[in-house]
């Protein structure tokens, strides 16, 4: 699908913003504080029905407003509307073609998006939840069962640690409440870790394509899963481990603990990379994770990058252009603060592009020389 018009009231710092992007690439220009990324961030929502950034639809709303609301207009083969609007007092409707959603997670896959922020280079490499979240965010756009089981085994270990923290440890020995928990948490886990698995094997070949193109060859990257979960031995670990998980406050055993490494050249990223290593890695990843998520959904992603050609090299600017040129995208939306810089790539680039000049809570079509 690709976005016709987009019109954001009260979301962040956009307070009555409208926006009509283009086929293709769009550049949105503007100085650092404006609202470019929130702009991203507002196609995230439309996409994904949450921010990019924050777990609370209330971190969205203006601070002295009650809600925001974002509307847009997409098109493929015939038109569709998207309205989001959440309220600070946690009620959310998503409408898609003027039918409200029972649950959010049914428009997940409709609209496959990927994001990258420089930020990445540090958090991608240094915090396992962040890479947790690439899984999680892989999978929830291509296999609704996934995102089932998923919140079914976050609900019940945050029960688990509830009962844990407020009942007597002699209540632990063949509760069945616990024994129901665990029991759930169990199916969940055996679903979930054979999905992550069937996506890692999936991507790792698109990641050694896209890492080696970015570094000229001299690079091949990998990523490896390894899970906390032990199907043989997961219900009788979590219920020998029940006092000691209530003393310490967590559940030690579990999906939620799963590891993925990342190597390159079959050296760990974290131990021996350089930040330029990191940095070629994490794009590569990315646009791994862009040609999976088309593969499985048959749907060319949306492709937002938020002030990336600030932060890389000459040699990978040239390098992550190549990528976009030849990658399954039919609309991409690029931040900068340089218009120079991004009318020298658009040349560069054999797609249609456009540029647009925020300023002053507008956005304006720059005018071609």
């Amino acid at each position: 699908m690709i976005f016709k018009k987009i019109l954001f009231a009260q979301f962040k710092n956009l307070n009555e913003l409208s926006f009509n992007p283009k086929p293709g690439i769009n550049f949105i220009i503007g100085n650092n504080g404006v609202g470019k990324t929130n702009i991203l961030d507002g196609i995230h929502f439309c996409c994904m029905t949450k921010s990019y950034f924050h777990h609370s639809d209330k971190m969205s709303i203006q601070h002295d407003r009650d809600f925001f609301r974002i509307e847009s207009l997409l098109t493929n083969d015939e038109e569709h509307q998207i309205i989001v609007r959440c309220k600070k007092n946690g009620q959310r409707v998503i409408n898609f073609d003027s039918i409200a959603y029972s649950k959010a997670s049914e428009h997940l896959g409709k609209i496959p998006v990927i994001m990258i922020i420089p930020d990445e280079v540090y958090t991608f490499i240094n915090e396992s939840e962040e890479r947790r979240k690439f899984i999680n965010y892989s999978l929830v756009q291509t296999d609704r069962e996934y995102f089932y089981q998923l919140n079914l085994y976050n609900q019940q270990i945050k029960q688990r640690k509830s009962f844990l923290k407020s009942n007597n440890p002699l209540s632990f020995e063949n509760n069945s409440l616990l024994d129901a928990y665990e029991s759930d948490m169990y199916k969940a886990g055996r679903y979930i870790v054979k999905a992550r698995s069937e996506l890692i094997k999936k991507i790792n070949p698109y990641l050694e394509e896209f890492s080696r193109e970015m570094s000229d060859g001299q690079q091949s990257c990998s990523i490896r899963y390894k899970s906390n979960y032990d199907e043989e031995y997961a219900l009788s670990e979590w219920a020998k481990q029940r006092e000691s998980d209530a003393l310490s406050g967590r559940t030690r055993t579990g999906i939620h603990l799963d590891k993925l490494e990342c190597f390159f050249n079959n050296q760990s990223l974290k131990n021996f990379g350089s930040q330029g290593q990191i940095k070629t890695f994490v794009i590569a990843l990315r646009f791994a994770q862009m040609k999976y998520l088309q593969s499985e959904s048959h749907r060319n992603p949306i492709l937002l990058l938020d002030d990336l050609f600030a932060k890389l090299d000459e040699d990978r600017v040239a390098q992550l252009v190549k990528l976009i040129e030849r990658s399954p995208i039919d609309q991409c939306f690029i931040t900068d603060t340089n218009l120079d810089r991004a009318k020298k790539i658009a040349k560069q680039i054999n797609q249609r592009t456009s540029i647009h000049i925020f300023n002053s809570n507008q956005l304006q079509i720059h005018e071609k020389e």
